[in-house]
């Protein structure tokens, strides 16, 4: 006797599951963040494209690897962090942190990192998840932006005339040290003097 079982409805849920699979790959994948999965021993267990050229080493030379192992110079800050998350299961939000990365060496590059417990079985943490932003651009924009604001600055507290630098609402921003040596009002003093009701 023959028997013949229509498979079809478990084809169709495979290919569900496969589908579903495949565009939570292609999320992480395209993600413009890296994102990280660490087990309890520190060891990747998971990295999306964005953090391993962050990273640099290859995905074969994450996984099953500690973080010490791939980021040495970043290991000493990171490991109390994950410690902390395992402890108590808060996460840990907006750290800023700059240094080389084997990707490039010689290199400081800056980042925005949020890491966050992943609970298993009775509420323990089994995993830690990571997002990983890489915020060099912005970082050296401001860095330069700094540099630029101190020669200004260093301009025209150095020139004999009086400087006031207002707002676009007539707000003070700032004054040159010879309008505080000759009015004898600070920066401080003018963060609750009103300049202009003084004046007129």
């Amino acid at each position: 006797v023959l028997v013949f079982q229509d498979d079809t409805d478990a084809r169709m849920a495979q290919k569900k599951i496969q589908d579903s699979e495949n565009r939570l790959q292609s999320f992480l994948n395209n993600s413009p963040v890296g994102i990280g999965i660490w087990d309890r021993e520190f060891r990747y267990v998971y990295i999306n494209e964005i953090l391993q050229k962050i990273n640099g080493p290859s995905l074969k030379e994450h996984l099953g690897k500690t973080i010490e192992d791939v980021l040495p110079k970043a290991a000493p800050i990171i490991r109390p962090i994950f410690e902390k998350i395992l402890s108590t299961g808060e996460p840990a939000l907006n750290i800023e942190l700059s240094g080389e990365v084997p990707a490039t060496p010689g290199k400081t590059t800056h980042y925005l990192l949020s890491y966050f417990p992943i609970f298993g079985e009775l509420e323990t943490v089994a995993h830690i998840g990571g997002i990983i932003v890489d915020v060099t651009d912005n970082k050296n924009a401001q860095i330069r932006l700094n540099q630029q604001q101190n020669i200004f600055q260093a301009i025209i507290d150095n020139v004999p005339a009086l400087i006031t630098v207002y707002d676009p609402k007539a707000k003070v921003l700032h004054v040159n040290k010879s309008f505080e040596s000759t009015v004898g009002w600070t920066n401080e003093d003018l963060k609750t003097i009103d300049i202009m009701e003084v004046c007129y």
